[in-house]
């Protein structure tokens, strides 16, 4: 404990710490998807298989809907811990929590040496990250993808620095981990290394740059490794239950312009979003402002990756972690701030330490007895308990081939298998459409959409636009149950459900 406050990077991760558990106690957690990635996980470990159709939809089971399990086994890992936590969110969303922590103690420890010389520019920037790290860091598959596009970008790090090809080796077992854990994002696995073989030739004193930019370079025999990684990437890539369909993957999700205009997480940065706001816009204009800034000449490569991410980022906002994990590596060396501050003796900073120690800790308390008194710690987005008025009633009723206007990710923990649910790459084109409660139903009578899908129910929003065609056809519509908006939070009211039986 005595080598703990005599650490020279004390006050980055006790203030982290402190940062990072105000921002998972006091806020909102976001449970997008838990049910979904659970139910899947109890689905595989039951069946002892790997679906290749969406399972779980009583309309992806009816037509054999083909449907890529690419989080089969990160689902796997997360119904393991969720069968071991038990059914508290406040145990999942402290797993979230000390998660997230590790990975920033862990980029504050390999950047040290920076973070001392440019200690308050640092300590800012570490500030940004970690705000944005906490928005991404719940409990959902793509948090394996940090993991792994760290451990890439740390074996070209090295690559670089060393020239030795050892450091290459790992990114083909990176692949196999990559494919099968989140295959969504897997493509960055093989494209990082042909992006840095590609840069190697950028001929930087032709273009008149040297006086900003350098670039050290790889020697010629030496870069053709980092072709073969790239190959045997992809061939990790295939190294799961679906083969080389999962090489492909990536690119038809980012064809699926449904998912691209309708998914939060998917849609492209946007200056009047508020989490864009928050989780993105922050990090980008640091980052830039520091480069543009900077005294030190830039590392053309580093200027290059940060320009793609840039991009990808602009593209859809869920990429700007990618950003983000990528300045962890190189963005501290371009800070001009001052250095950690002179302590006369290591008696005095210790001292200084313990009384940072006990501020942090008051604040803590004193802030969760606050919250506690105003509406108790730790809430969490969940539908289940939301809702639970409207999906006690369509377990009691069990319809067989429900229309769900909303995610179906709730239905199977009731027993109820959905129309859709939040695989949005399975449902793609018109069930996608359809089930959206943001779609009108303009380009689509609901008559000829009940007759093709056979419907016996539906459940959707009371802001829903085919409230008002359920309301003109009372004969085909019978109201089980419609919650009252006054009787539910005023932040939720618009989220009020209702719950009809449909007339064959």
């Amino acid at each position: 404990m005595s080598a703990l406050f005599r650490n020279k990077l004390y006050f980055f991760y006790l203030t982290v710490f402190a940062f990072l558990a105000s921002l998972y106690l006091f806020n909102e957690f976001s449970m997008d998807d838990y049910n979904l990635h659970i139910e899947m996980g109890r689905w595989m470990v039951v069946h002892g298989e790997i679906p290749h159709i969406a399972v779980g939809s009583w309309y992806g089971e009816e037509t054999n809907l083909p449907w890529i399990a690419h989080e089969w086994l990160a689902q796997i890992i997360f119904y393991s811990i969720y069968s071991f936590l038990g059914e508290s969110r406040d145990l999942i969303r402290a797993f979230c929590f000390l998660l997230c922590a590790f990975f920033l103690f862990f980029i504050i420890r390999l950047n040290k040496e920076e973070m001392e010389k440019h200690y308050f520019s640092s300590y800012f920037y570490l500030a940004i990250i970690t705000l944005s790290f906490y928005g991404f860091f719940v409990f959902r598959p793509h948090i394996f993808s940090f993991f792994l596009f760290f451990a890439e970008i740390y074996c070209l790090t090295k690559f670089r620095k060393t020239l030795r090809a050892k450091y290459l080796m790992f990114i083909p077992v990176v692949a196999v981990l990559w494919a099968n854990l989140h295959g969504g994002s897997s493509a960055l696995v093989y494209i990082l290394p042909f992006l840095l073989f590609v840069f190697n030739f950028i001929p930087l004193d032709k273009l008149s740059l040297s006086h900003k930019f350098y670039m050290d370079k790889i020697p010629s025999k030496k870069s053709l490794y980092l072709l073969l990684s790239g190959a045997l990437a992809i061939l990790g890539l295939m190294i799961n239950p679906y083969g080389y369909e999962m090489v492909l993957y990536p690119y038809v999700n980012m064809l699926d312009t449904n998912m691209l205009t309708y998914i939060l997480e998917w849609v492209p940065l946007n200056i009047t979003m508020r989490e864009h706001q928050f989780l993105i816009f922050p990090v980008l204009i640091f980052a830039w402002f520091s480069l543009f800034q900077t005294k030190s000449k830039i590392d053309l490569v580093d200027f290059l990756f940060l320009f793609v991410f840039t991009i990808m980022t602009f593209k859809s906002g869920r990429f700007s972690m990618y950003f983000s994990l990528y300045s962890t590596f190189c963005m501290w060396k371009y800070f001009n701030g001052a250095p950690a501050p002179f302590w006369s003796s290591e008696k005095e900073r210790y001292h200084h330490n313990v009384r940072l120690l006990i501020i942090i800790c008051v604040y803590l308390v004193l802030a969760g007895f606050y919250k506690a008194s105003v509406g108790g710690l730790m809430p969490y987005d969940d539908q289940l308990e939301k809702h639970a008025s409207i999906f006690s009633s369509v377990k009691e009723e069990s319809p067989k081939r429900l229309w769900n206007r909303i995610s179906g990710n709730e239905f199977t923990v009731i027993g109820v298998k959905p129309f859709v649910d939040g695989r949005a790459d399975a449902f793609t084109g018109e069930p996608f459409m359809i089930a959206n409660r943001n779609m009108s139903l303009s380009y689509y009578d609901p008559e000829d959409l009940i007759h093709k899908y056979k419907f016996d129910s539906v459940v959707l929003y009371l802001s829903d636009p085919m409230i008002s065609y359920i309301r003109h056809n009372p004969s085909k519509f019978t109201l089980v149950y419609a919650e009252n908006p006054l009787d539910m939070p005023e932040d939720y009211r618009r989220e009020a459900m209702a719950f009809y039986n449909i007339s064959p």
